[in-house]
Parts: C-alpha cells; sequence; structure tokens
C-alpha cells in the first residue's frame, strides 16, 4: 500500500468501518526543535478497501499559503458507511493561520469536497447533530485602536459560522461574532472540539 507514496513521516492513520483506510503524511521528515517545518509537504492519501490509492492529495497546493503543517484529523459519519474526514493544518511560520481539508466520497469516488480557513481555528461538532459543525476563527484584537497591544497571539473576537452537510456540500447556516474575547491558544491547543 504504502510503496506507491513518497512517505518520510507518517502523521496519522484510520482504519474505516469499510476497510479503507485514510494516511496523512509528509514528505520530508521533521527535526524536532528546528525550523525544517518550512519544507514541509503534508499529503492526505485513501485507500480504497483493496489497498489501491483512491486518492493523494497534496495540501500544499490546496493551501491559500505556507508553510503548512498537519495540525490533527477528525472523522465524521455524515453519511452511510461513507466517512468523511476532516484534517488540520496550521499555516505561516508562525502557525497562526488554520486550513481545513474535508475529504470524502462523491459518487463512490474519494475527493476534496470542501476547504475552510481561517486565522487561529477550529472546528467544533455536536454529537446531537453529527451533519452540523461550527467553524471559529479570530475575527481581530480586542485592541483595535492601540497598535502597540495588537499581537498575533493576543486575545481576539472570533467568528463564528455554523455549516451543515447537505449532499455532499458544505451549506451555510448561521453567522455570528463573539462578543468577548478569547485567547487564540485555547483553539490552537485543539483544532476540534
Amino acid at each position: 500500500m504504502l510503496q506507491k507514496l513518497s512517505v518520510a513521516d507518517t502523521e496519522a492513520f484510520i482504519v474505516f468501518p469499510n476497510r479503507g483506510a485514510i494516511l496523512v503524511y509528509d514528505t520530508v521528515r521533521d527535526k524536532p526543535d528546528t525550523a525544517d517545518f518550512m519544507d514541509n509537504h503534508p499529503h492526505v492519501a485513501v485507500f480504497s478497501p483493496s489497498g489501491a490509492v483512491a486518492i493523494d492529495v497534496d495540501s500544499v497546493a490546496l493551501a491559500p499559503f505556507g508553510p503548512v503543517r498537519f495540525d490533527g484529523m477528525a472523522v465524521m459519519p455524515v453519511s452511510d458507511g461513507a466517512p468523511l474526514s476532516a484534517c488540520a493544518f496550521t499555516l505561516g511560520v508562525d502557525g497562526a493561520g488554520t486550513f481545513f481539508v474535508f475529504v470524502g466520497q462523491e459518487s463512490r469516488t474519494y475527493k476534496v469536497l470542501a476547504t475552510l480557513h481561517g486565522a487561529q481555528a477550529q472546528l467544533r461538532f455536536n454529537a446531537k447533530s453529527p451533519k452540523r459543525l461550527e467553524f471559529w476563527t479570530a475575527d481581530g484584537s480586542v485592541f483595535p485602536n492601540d497598535p502597540g497591544k495588537n499581537c498575533v497571539w493576543c486575545p481576539k473576537y472570533y467568528r463564528t459560522k455554523t455549516y451543515e452537510w447537505r449532499n455532499g456540500k458544505l451549506v451555510l447556516l448561521a453567522a455570528s461574532k463573539s462578543s468577548r474575547a478569547y485567547e487564540p491558544k485555547t483553539f490552537d491547543d485543539a483544532r476540534f472540539w
């Protein structure tokens, strides 16, 4: 299965109930505590139950900017037997950008179904509504009129967009803005909640 891919580092691997699998890997091996992540090239590969590569997605080609680092994965049970995977990546040298790639089946073919990106973002799920998710993204500093107090990791207000999966598409249901500020580290520590 892996011999067809240029795997230097395995980031995540999950076997689906249908015996297919998803693998997040990097073609570059990171050296701990170094700036090697600048050359990272994470991929998302899905394998059919027979072990054939159904899709191999280059996250660098999809990301709005780089560098790109893998930061987590969640599998959402949104349809009968066809799981949907959400892969999170951090963007930029400071890691303040966040990029989510949703890979799932459409007409029995695996493909990228949607992407979302924002600043210091997080996806939140609700067990009572498995087809819905909230996308939280930073919307500006709590000190907009004092440039000396603005910083990447200072408290921020957040925008929340509620989406639902309908017929293989991510549909926006609602949008709002927080009335209080949050520490971005809270969202950085857990891409999925």
